[in-house]
C-alpha cells in the first residue's frame, strides 16, 4: 500500500481548503476555527496547547560559534536586553532579546532574527545559520 502521508493545502476560500497529495479531498474550517472538517470522513481538532514559558533572563554574553564550528568564533556582549554581535568576519550588529528568547538583530540595514533554544545554548537565526556555546 502506497499511503501519502503530507499534501500541500491549497485555499479555495478562507473556509475552504483543497488537499490534491490525498485525493483532492476537501477541507472546511467550522465557524470557531478550531475544527478541519475533511470531506473523507475525518476531522482535525486544534489541541490546547500551553503557552510557551517565557526564558528566565537570558545571558547571551560570551563566545559562540557559528554552525557548530569551533573554528567560526563569534560573540555577543549584552547590557540588560540590549546586544552587540560580532559574527566573526568583520561583521558587527546591534539588536535587542525579548522574554521569550527571540533576538532582533540589525547587520548594517538588514535584519535577521534569532530564536534562543529553551536551554539558551543554540540560537536558530531565520537566514538558516545557527549559533552555539
Amino acid at each position: 500500500m502506497n499511503e501519502v502521508n503530507a499534501s500541500i493545502g491549497l485555499n479555495q476560500d478562507a473556509r475552504t481548503i483543497f488537499a490534491p497529495g490525498w485525493g483532492f479531498i476537501i477541507g472546511t474550517l467550522s465557524p470557531d476555527g478550531k475544527q478541519i472538517d475533511w470531506s473523507n470522513g475525518t476531522y482535525w481538532r486544534r489541541c490546547n496547547i500551553p503557552k510557551a514559558h517565557p526564558h528566565p533572563r537570558l545571558k547571551l554574553a560570551g563566545t559562540w560559534y557559528g554552525d557548530g564550528f569551533r573554528s567560526e568564533v563569534c560573540s555577543i556582549r549584552q547590557q540588560g536586553n540590549a546586544l552587540q554581535l560580532d559574527n566573526g568576519h568583520g561583521a558587527t550588529a546591534t539588536g535587542g532579546v525579548d522574554a521569550q528568547g527571540r533576538l532582533t538583530t540589525n547587520w548594517n540595514g538588514n535584519s535577521i532574527v534569532g530564536v534562543v533554544s529553551a536551554d539558551g545554548n543554540r540560537i536558530d537565526w531565520d537566514n538558516g545559520t545557527w549559533w552555539i556555546r
